[in-house]
C-alpha cells in the first residue's frame, strides 16, 4: 500500500549518512518509493486473486524478513528492546488490519481507485491524534476531512451497473478502513521513529504483522502455490524497498516538499492497471483524487503556517 507517510519514519536517519543513490535528489528518490509501494500494491492484486487475502498478507509480511534482517544487521543491530518489542507490537497490530483490509479490497476495486480512496489517510490522521494523543484538530483539519470525504464519494461513482455489487460495497469499507488504519499506524509511529530508526520500523513492520497473522492463515489453511510464493517474495522486496526508500527521503528534504509526491501513486497505479489489469480509470476516479488531493494540500499549507518560526 502507498503509504501516506511510511516517511513518519524520517527522523531516525542521519542527514550525515552518505546518500541511498548518488546524486538523486530527494524528490527522485521519493518518486522511486512511491513506484516500489505501487509496484507492490499491484503484485498483491495479482495474488489475492488465487490466494486468500489474509493468508497473502500473512506471507507478504513473513517475507519482508529476508530483506529487512540484512538491513537491521548493517545497521548495527539495534536493540530490541522490551519497550521497542511492547509499542511495535500495538502498531504491528493495526498494520496487520490495514494491510490485510487493503489486499481484501483490492480484490474487488480496480487498483486505481483502491490507491485514490488510501489518500484519505492523511486527512485522518488529526482525528486519530485527537483520540490517542489528545492533540485537538483545529478547524482547517475539520474542513479538509470534509472535503476529502466529498472527494470520496466522487471516486466512488460512475462506476457500470454490472460493478454495483454488495462485494464493491464492502470492497469501498475496507478501502477506508483500511486508511483509519493505516493513519492510527502513523500516530503510533510518531513517537517512535526518532528513537528506533528505520531498520527497526522495517524489520519489526515485517516481523509483528506476521506473527499476528499466522493462526489465521493457519486455520483459513489456503497454502499459496509455488508461482504465487515468488509473486509474494518479489512484494516483500518491494515492500523493504519503498519503506527504506521513502525513509532515505525524508531524512534529507523537509516533509512539505515531499508530501506531493505521495499523489504520484496515482500515475503509477493508472498506468500498472491498465497494463497488467487492463483497468481505465474513469473520470470520476481523476475527479476525486484531485478533490483529496486539494484537501490533502490544503491541510499540510495550513499546518506550515501555523507552525511556529523557528527561534533564532
Amino acid at each position: 500500500m502507498t503509504a501516506a507517510a511510511a516517511a513518519a519514519s524520517k527522523t531516525g536517519v542521519s542527514r550525515a549518512d552518505p546518500p541511498l543513490i548518488p546524486g538523486a535528489s530527494p524528490v527522485l528518490i521519493a518518486v522511486c518509493g512511491v513506484a516500489f509501494l505501487c509496484g507492490m500494491d499491484a503484485v498483491m492484486k495479482h495474488v489475492v486473486a488465487s490466494v486468500h487475502p489474509v493468508t497473502a498478507t500473512f506471507a507478504r509480511s513473513l517475507l519482508c524478513l529476508p530483506f529487512a534482517i540484512p538491513l537491521w544487521l548493517a545497521a548495527g543491530r539495534p536493540a530490541l528492546s522490551r519497550n521497542v518489542l511492547g509499542a511495535h507490537a500495538i502498531r504491528g497490530a493495526v498494520m496487520a488490519f490495514s494491510a490485510a483490509a487493503f489486499f481484501w479490497a483490492l480484490t474487488v476495486l480496480p487498483l486505481a481507485e483502491a490507491v485514490t480512496l488510501s489518500f484519505v489517510a492523511p486527512l485522518i490522521i488529526p482525528f486519530i491524534a485527537w483520540a490517542l494523543l489528545r492533540e485537538k484538530p483545529r478547524l482547517t483539519s475539520v474542513s479538509a476531512g470534509l472535503i476529502g470525504f466529498a472527494g470520496v464519494v466522487l471516486t466512488t461513482q460512475g462506476a457500470p451497473a454490472s460493478a454495483d455489487t454488495p462485494e464493491r460495497t464492502l470492497g469501498i469499507v475496507l478501502m477506508l478502513l483500511a486508511a483509519v488504519a493505516w493513519a492510527a499506524s502513523l500516530v503510533l509511529l510518531r513517537g517512535r521513529a526518532s528513537r528506533d530508526g528505520p531498520a527497526i520500523v522495517v524489520l519489526m513492520g515485517g516481523l509483528v504483522p506476521a506473527l499476528l497473522l499466522a493462526p489465521a492463515a493457519v486455520a483459513i489453511g489456503d497454502l499459496p502455490s509455488a508461482d504465487a510464493m515468488g509473486w509474494l517474495l518479489l512484494a516483500g522486496a518491494l515492500t523493504v524497498a519503498g519503506v527504506w526508500t521513502l525513509t532515505r527521503a525524508y531524512a534529507r528534504a523537509e516533509a512539505q516538499v515531499l508530501a506531493p509526491i505521495e499523489f504520484t501513486a496515482l500515475g503509477w497505479a493508472a498506468l500498472l492497471g491498465w497494463l497488467i489489469f487492463a483497468e481505465v480509470p474513469r473520470l470520476e476516479i481523476w475527479l476525486g483524487a484531485a478533490v483529496i488531493m486539494a484537501a490533502c494540500l490544503f491541510a499540510a499549507w495550513d499546518e506550515r503556517r501555523s507552525r511556529p518560526l523557528p527561534s533564532l
